[in-house]
């Protein structure tokens, strides 16, 4: 029998969802890998024992989440393969032994997201390897486990860590409200577009990464002294100017963690307690390098500032604001900075561990992803005691490899050059060094400092069924889509706000003109049609969750105002009521209720 916890706290409920809106056979990419070697005079059952130690200290480590509530087992036994390498003339095996165990997805709902494998030669154990999944641990999590683990090894008595609360105390509530108050400001505020590049059509992403071993570390550590910013402020300022002058938007949100935003006690939790934010920037340009430093330094502060936040609020939150606005309030760019100096050095002989690349300096090694990402593009940076690693994760869709690579090159040489002649302005900086640009060729207009494709936006209306013919013009600041068809406004913007994902440089016109009538932004829907079952279905699947709510002209599950904490439940009632179309996906997302409807299939 298990305990019944409580609900998600933040930053597992995105695991959750995650798991859900994945493919079964691409789950294990949300899976979190690492090794450790094994200290001379440790025997196979003293490492097992610690490791059972550990499991019943950290209840994370023994946690089911059945439905979305977490569960903690009252024990249980590690699961440690031994696999016996004495045979093997070297560590060749090494690498395609982490595919394996990284490549088996786990069951979130009935065992517990931990699995071990130690390689033994000669009787004794050499290194351990482990892979969790990402709702149990985050990086800061695997290197808590590592310092743990060392201390039980050396005769140490774990201390039973508990997991992060789920429910939010009052205190908690407080600090909750403040996060989702700044992140309904920055809704308010969303930039038109992050990468700003016209596609013409959708298409799936393929998620790649590069990765620059550069040497630029010292100069960021000097830089970060001299000027009293962290490192990852130093590593941001930089980024944030450089992708103004390679997108064209002189302004971006860039979703950021950094390793230094937690409170000492999370540092050595053992669990998922690691959350992003989004950071709206407009980097000063025309400025000197310890000025775009101090602004980036500043910038950060809500990461320091705002602790842990109820993920699926904030969630909310961005999809009305993204109906609302006409803005794809997923599209960032993403910003990750992690300071392993302290780690022990571990495993070196594997040529990768957790995603990095070793390569000789100043060569952008390009590899394949290994883990879930769906930013289009991101700086992921990594400092450990000797070796400084920037790396690119983007969607090879929109941009080929050698415009990754360029941009990685550019960014290394723009940080020798700021930390050569610190009085220079940013703009001149940035004029120099060898960043690419994105293409610009079809018709785009600026907006708050961002640019748009209207070519795209005009592709994008003109794949709604309804649309026979359509075009967009931008109209003293008003972007207006002229339409014929049998539609309304509504169901264009219920349309088009779903599927700004696929579409990185596109807004939903805030005026639509159809068949030569003025008819208005689209942001009000026509009644919900209730009498037919499929919709009577809806109507109290909805009503069981959230009583006060209603379909009545809403553009989705959440703009009814169906919490997506409760998608499960709604399913559930769908199903107790013979329907069974419906996917977490087509609640979690934007699709509008006649969608819905048509989903359900038969009862």
């Amino acid at each position: 029998m298990g305990i019944e916890g409580v609900g998600l706290p933040g930053a597992q409920q995105y695991h959750w969802a995650k798991y859900w809106l994945t493919a079964r056979e691409e789950r294990w990419r949300n899976n979190v890998r690492s090794v450790v070697p094994v200290p001379d005079g440790v025997s196979t059952e003293q490492l097992i024992e610690a490791l059972r130690r550990l499991i019943a200290a950290h209840e994370t480590l023994r946690t089911v989440y059945p439905r979305g509530v977490r569960t903690v087992l009252p024990g249980d036994e590690p699961r440690v393969e031994i696999r016996d390498v004495t045979s093997e003339p070297d560590i060749s095996w090494a690498p395609g032994h982490f595919d394996e165990l990284l490549r088996t997805p786990f069951d979130l709902e009935t065992e517990p997201q931990a699995r071990f494998s130690l390689a033994v030669a000669d009787g004794k154990p050499r290194w351990l390897f482990f892979v969790f999944h990402h709702i149990a641990i985050d990086t800061f999590g695997v290197l808590a486990f590592q310092r743990h683990l060392a201390g039980v090894l050396d005769g140490s008595t774990p201390a039973a860590r508990q997991p992060a609360d789920g429910a939010f105390p009052a205190a908690g509530e407080r600090a909750n409200d403040k996060v989702l108050d700044y992140l309904r400001g920055i809704a308010g505020r969303f930039p038109a577009s992050a990468v700003p590049l016209a596609v013409g059509s959708p298409r799936q992403p393929e998620i790649r990464q590069a990765t620059l071993d550069s040497g630029s570390g010292e100069e960021i550590r000097r830089m970060a002294r001299r000027f009293a910013v962290p490192e990852s402020a130093v590593v941001l300022g930089f980024y944030a100017a450089a992708m103004c002058r390679v997108t064209g938007n002189r302004r971006n949100v860039i979703r950021a963690s950094s390793a230094n935003r937690f409170r000492p006690e999370e540092v050595d939790h053992v669990g998922c307690v690691a959350q992003t934010l989004p950071i709206l920037l407009t980097p000063p340009l025309d400025a000197s390098v310890p000025q775009l430093l101090g602004y980036a330094k500043r910038a950060l502060t809500p990461l320091y500032r705002f602790g842990r936040y109820d993920y699926f609020r904030a969630r909310e939150q961005m999809l009305r604001a993204r109906f609302s606005a006409g803005v794809d309030t997923d599209a960032m760019l993403a910003f990750n900075y992690v300071d392993r100096s302290a780690e022990r050095r571990s495993f070196r002989e594997i040529a990768e561990q957790e995603a990095l690349i070793t390569g000789p300096e100043g060569k952008v090694v390009f590899t394949p992803l290994e883990v879930d990402t769906t930013d289009r593009f991101g700086l992921f940076v990594r400092r450990s005691a000797d070796r400084f690693t920037l790396t690119v994760r983007w969607d090879a869709t929109l941009l080929g490899a050698e415009f990754v690579e360029d941009f990685l090159i550019g960014l290394h040489d723009l940080i020798f050059r700021a930390a050569a002649q610190p009085g220079l302005f940013v703009n001149d900086l940035l004029a120099a060094a060898p960043l690419p640009t994105l293409p610009t060729a079809g018709e785009w207009i600026t907006r708050d400092g961002c640019r748009i494709s209207l070519d795209d936006t005009a592709a994008l209306l003109a794949d709604c069924p309804a649309v026979t013919s359509c075009r967009v013009a931008d109209e003293a600041g008003r972007l207006t889509g002229y339409v014929t068809g049998a539609v309304d406004p509504f169901t264009l913007r219920s349309y088009m706000a779903a599927r700004l994902h696929e579409w990185p440089a596109v807004v939903v016109p805030d005026h639509f003109v159809v068949q030569g009538a003025d008819v208005g932004d689209g942001r009000s829907g026509p009644p919900f049609p209730a009498a037919d079952p499929p919709a009577k279905a809806l109507e109290a699947a909805l009503a069981a969750v959230a009583p006060d709510a209603g379909w009545s002209g809403a553009s989705s599950y959440v703009g009814a105002g169906g919490p997506l904490a409760s998608i499960g439940a709604v399913i559930d009632v769908l199903r107790g009521n013979g329907f069974t179309g419906l996917r977490y996906a087509d609640l979690f997302g934007l699709t509008p209720p006649a969608e819905l409807v048509e989903r359900l299939g038969d009862a």
